[in-house]
């Protein structure tokens, strides 16, 4: 073992003295491998934080999510019937804004503007979930009570942000709205609740849901929507929890429904099932949202990483040419050919390594910037599922994985170099004539050529996805959004956090529209509390039997659906055209006839080519007197670019109806400017975030800049993946130069030989590149009918472009042969001026 080991010592020693002979080889093999180890590393490190790492908890494989949400009142039912067995927790998350923070003694509070990330939790969270305190203590049952004092654990990222790291953070107050809630402690590190992608940033017992959510009102917490986690206890196991809360529900049920409970309803209640899934993950809406677009990026930077391998491993197959000889001399004194082998894949060890380092520090700045990216998504309802925060960290796992990748690399680069150069015939070899003397003339570059059509073959599958995620982008941003974007600003805010909730909401909304048009530069204002493209998905909205009309039969079947709720002059801001029909005024109030403007695409769902202005439909909620149609909008989009390909129907009420005080907890205010509406952005924050409103500003963007955020996800893959594309073409460019520039050099006795005896330097340039042609081609060949089969499997992420485009798939041909010609024809032109005297004296 020591004369193995001083053996490997020396190899090592003298692969870094070889790295140093070569430095712009090093550096071409130690670049190449870095951006393929560093891409890969990055995109894991999302990858693992988000759908592979466990809890950081104790026995997080114990832990179990009741699928959907429950009614608190039927959480406590659950969680009474198995205490022991399988303790049950129940959260709610919601954002806060303008939070008071009580930094030290002495200090004023700050303002904390927000979004605090709030979970309402049952005092049972933390001994439920497996998690004790990093200082202070953690939650209890006896918090949750009626009449306990009001108390809240902050995550140690919150601990680190807004308390500076302070050791007396426990104490001190946090604000949220009336109610100030004591600091009792400070969660471990690395722990920021059940919810991966979406970190807590401060615990409340659930007993302060009304007061912390006081937009919702609520005369029974019981009604209130819960998510439930628990931890099922051996010996019991998931299926006889399940049986167990089965039939607690059912119980539940039919106490609900009472004595006199029909045959269908029975059946509906017996339809009704608890299920439960492992949660050792976490839960994360995140994960489903992103998991494609992950795996899409994972596959393409793998991709790459191949393709960069090839590429090194062509250089070390060059380098093992030209010291044929000297591997002669070291097997002729004594060196057997396992020695050899072993020296050669050491040298290729120490360029991985190198590669791998270096790929470490890129790994490092590409995640940091990736996970600034997917923070940065729309803030609407969507956030939750549209945008993604991560606490992404290179830990054993990922450095684990790059360790993988560089010991893979290795292999992959040094192998077919370790086997090639260890193959020595001592005599002609000796002799001077190695290279040319122990191949066939056919066979003597055929590992070389065979590795750059397999660049090839990758780079055009890559540059193939590249430009379909592309045009998808390209199609998606330039879809008719169904207004006018020009000129408007986008205002996002809650005004249910503030004074704007309940029977006020309507006279808060219209102040807060007031006060900005009487700005400077305004030239219309209106809101909404839906919006315009928030990023919601609408495409699994119900399509029930929807609304009737009144004196026709009832559609056996309606078209999915939204209510919006908009302030006067709404559509008239958003340049949004009324087909027919007549806006809303303030006049359209709760005390008179009811009123609702229907979408294009409602009216022609239900009527055709009927005017449907002025005819009664009737709604579920209307009892006594049926809602009139006052008006036919225009379709454009709430939710986003991809809703064009099956828009839902959506109505429209005035924001002063009947039902609007529970619905105006957020609004979009719409401002039109006369001239850049950029300009007007920090006039309207001051004016509404200051008194007398101090209205919650999530964040103003132009129409252009809010679609950006939409398409957060698209422009992640098409950017990344174009990146890939462009790499992976750049290398398998490389690969082609060095084996036709190895080939010219090795080749120019002859090539001086054939020109003496008469050949042209148009022929030789001619067949330098028909040589190269022949490579790519070969390629090409391989890697057109991969890309159509891979290209199927980014099927759910395009839009107006089909998997098997003809326009996509010429044009990355087109770019390979371009950029390929490009490549070999320096090559190509050094044959074309070989002086024949010269090469004739080199041998």
């Amino acid at each position: 073992m020591a004369r193995f080991l001083d053996d490997l010592s020396r190899d090592f020693r003298y692969a870094v003295r070889l790295m140093g002979r070569s430095p712009a080889l090093t550096a071409s093999a130690v670049l190449s491998l870095a951006l393929g180890i560093g891409g890969n590393t990055a995109i894991f490190s999302v990858v693992d934080s988000l759908m592979l790492r466990t809890l950081p908890v104790r026995d997080p494989g114990q832990l179990i999510l009741v699928e959907g949400s429950l009614q608190y009142s039927t959480y406590e039912r659950l969680r009474d019937a198995t205490p022991e067995a399988a303790p049950l927790a129940a959260v709610v998350r919601t954002d806060r804004y303008n939070v008071s923070v009580g930094i030290g003694a002495g200090v004023p509070p700050e303002l904390d503007g927000g979004p605090v990330r709030v979970a309402l939790v049952s005092g049972n969270y933390f001994s439920t979930m497996g998690v004790g305190a990093g200082s202070g203590r953690i939650m209890s049952p006896s918090d949750d009570q009626t009449g306990a004092a009001p108390v809240a654990v902050i995550s140690e990222e919150y601990w680190r942000r807004r308390f500076q790291e302070s050791t007396g953070a426990v104490g001190r107050q946090l604000v949220f709205g009336t109610t100030s809630y004591e600091v009792i402690g400070v969660a471990p590190r690395g722990f920021a609740g059940e919810w991966v992608g979406r970190p807590v940033d401060v615990w409340i017992p659930f007993v302060w849901q009304p007061a912390v959510m006081s937009e919702i009102p609520t005369a029974n917490r019981g009604n209130v929507a819960v998510t439930a986690i628990g931890r099922i206890l051996p010996p019991a196991s998931a299926p006889q929890i399940q049986a167990q809360w089965q039939t607690v529900l059912y119980d539940i049920r039919m106490a609900e429904a009472g004595p006199a409970v029909t045959p269908e309803q029975r059946a509906q209640i017996t339809a009704e099932k608890i299920e439960l899934r492992p949660a050792a993950r976490g839960f994360s809406l995140q994960r489903e949202s992103f998991s494609t677009s992950l795996w899409i990026l994972m596959g393409s930077v793998g991709v790459v990483l191949l393709i960069a391998c090839a590429n090194v491993a062509n250089l070390l197959l060059t380098r093992a040419e030209s010291r044929h000889r000297e591997l002669a001399v070291r097997f002729a004194i004594g060196a057997s050919r396992r020695r050899l082998v072993r020296q050669l894949l050491v040298e290729a060890a120490v360029l991985s390594v190198a590669g791998a380092v270096l790929g470490m520090v890129l790994a490092a700045w590409a995640t940091a910037g990736l996970m600034a990216f997917v923070r940065s998504g729309p803030a609407t309802n969507a956030a939750p599922f549209t945008t993604m925060d991560l606490n992404v960290s290179m830990d054993v796992r990922v450095l684990g994985f790059t360790a993988a990748l560089s010991v893979l690399s290795a292999l992959m680069c040094g192998g077919a170099a370790a086997l090639r150069g260890s193959s020595v015939t001592l005599a002609p070899a000796l002799m001077g004539r190695g290279a040319d003397s122990s191949r066939s003339a056919h066979g003597r570059f055929a590992i070389g050529k065979a590795l750059v059509v397999l660049q090839v073959a990758f780079s055009l599958v890559l540059v193939g996805g590249a430009l379909l995620l592309s045009r998808t982008l390209t199609n998606l941003a330039s879809q008719d959004l169904g207004f006018d974007r020009e000129r408007v600003l986008l205002v996002w805010s809650l005004p249910g956090q503030t004074g704007g909730r309940g029977a006020a909401a309507a006279n808060f909304w219209q102040e807060a529209i007031a006060r900005v048009a009487g700005m400077p530069g305004v030239s219309s204002v209106s809101a909404s509390n839906q919006g315009v493209l928030t990023g919601s998905d609408f495409s699994t909205l119900g399509s029930g039997t929807g609304m009737r009309i009144e004196g026709e039969p009832t559609l056996p079947k309606g078209i999915p659906g939204l209510r919006s709720f908009v302030a006067p002059d709404f559509f008239k801001t958003m340049g949004i055209p009324i087909l027919m029909g007549r806006d809303f005024t303030e006049a359209d109030s709760v005390s008179a006839p009811r009123g609702v403007v229907i979408s294009q695409a409602m009216a022609r769902h239900y009527f055709g080519d009927r005017n449907p202005v002025g005819r009664r439909i009737w709604f579920q909620e209307d009892k006594d007197t049926p809602t009139t149609i006052i008006g036919v909008a225009g379709d454009f989009l709430i939710g986003g670019p991809r809703e064009a390909a099956r828009r839902p129907g959506y109505t429209y009420f005035s924001y002063r109806d009947r039902e609007a005080p529970r619905r105006l907890r957020s609004m979009m205010m719409a401002v039109r400017s006369n001239g850049n509406p950029g300009e007007l952005s920090q006039r309207i924050r001051a004016e509404l975030q200051g008194p007398p409103l101090a209205l919650p500003i999530l964040k103003i963007d132009t129409v252009d800049e809010q679609l950006g955020d939409v398409l957060l996800q698209e422009r992640l893959v098409a950017t990344l993946s174009s990146v890939f594309g462009a790499l992976s073409l750049t290398l398998a460019a490389l690969g082609l130069y060095g084996v036709l520039a190895f080939a010219v050099a090795q080749r120019t006795n002859e090539i001086g030989i054939r020109m003496a005896l008469g050949a042209t330097r148009s022929g030789v340039l001619g067949s330098t590149l028909r040589e190269s042609a022949v490579l790519v081609m070969a390629g090409a060949a391989i890697g057109v009918p991969s890309m159509l089969v891979l290209n199927r499997l980014i099927t759910s992420r395009l839009f107006g472009v089909s998997p098997a485009d003809p326009v996509t798939v010429a044009a990355a041909i087109g770019l390979l042969i371009t950029v390929t010609a490009a490549a070999a024809f320096l090559p190509a032109y050094r044959a074309s001026t070989v002086d024949p005297s010269v090469a004739l004296r080199r041998d």
